[in-house]
């Protein structure tokens, strides 16, 4: 599969002119609430109170930088994408990912992290490997977390059931026989399984 290229997903127009932050001078950032380690999670677990990681570090860096206010909220994925396409509630999605549905909507910046696509699978002697295109786990119940970009997978989001809310929780179905394969990213899932 295709190597899925994350990347900090930036509204370059709010930079441009002053609208997009005028009435209040500060810019607002989301990312997803469910954590990816190293670039955003909670300490220890908790899922409460400010996330820690690379990408929190890095827009502290930016931010000082530009000299701008902004603060940054974790929110599910999929309402991180819908309340920042109409600018609604977020000018920013941080740790986002490109796909061309996107690339219409949003101005990103270049490339952060390269993450790979993966497959974990409850039960492998149903399939042949490796896997080397989508067809091969057609007839699989799928489950990805709300919000995932699929398109590094090659599938198509009516044949995914999309009810897990973080990683833990898919590997947690997966290991309950909910799903017989969870899609995530294999660099991600092996920081939160270590």
């Amino acid at each position: 599969m295709k190597k899925l290229i994350l990347i900090f997903t930036v509204l370059s127009s709010m930079w441009i002119s002053n609208i997009a932050y005028a009435d209040t001078n500060v810019v607002r950032i989301c990312h997803g609430n469910g954590g990816f380690p190293p670039y955003h999670f909670y300490s220890e677990q908790v899922t409460k109170g400010p996330m820690q990681g690379v990408t929190i570090d890095m827009l502290k860096i930016l931010f000082a930088q530009l000299k701008l206010e902004y603060f940054v909220k974790p929110v599910p994925w999929k309402r991180c994408y819908e309340s920042t396409v109409d600018a609604r509630s977020f000018d920013i999605i941080a740790d986002g990912s490109y796909n061309l549905q996107r690339a219409e909507l949003f101005y990103y910046s270049i490339p952060l992290y390269n993450l790979t696509p993966s497959i974990f699978l409850a039960n492998k002697d149903r399939l042949s490997f490796p896997i080397k295109s989508p067809e091969q786990i057609t007839g699989l119940k799928l489950c990805a977390n709300r919000g995932t970009n699929l398109e590094g997978y090659g599938l198509r989001e009516p044949n995914i059931s999309l009810i897990t809310f973080s990683i833990k929780n898919g590997l947690e179905m997966l290991e309950r026989s909910r799903c017989e394969g969870f899609l995530s990213l294999q660099e991600i899932v092996q920081v939160i399984t270590l």
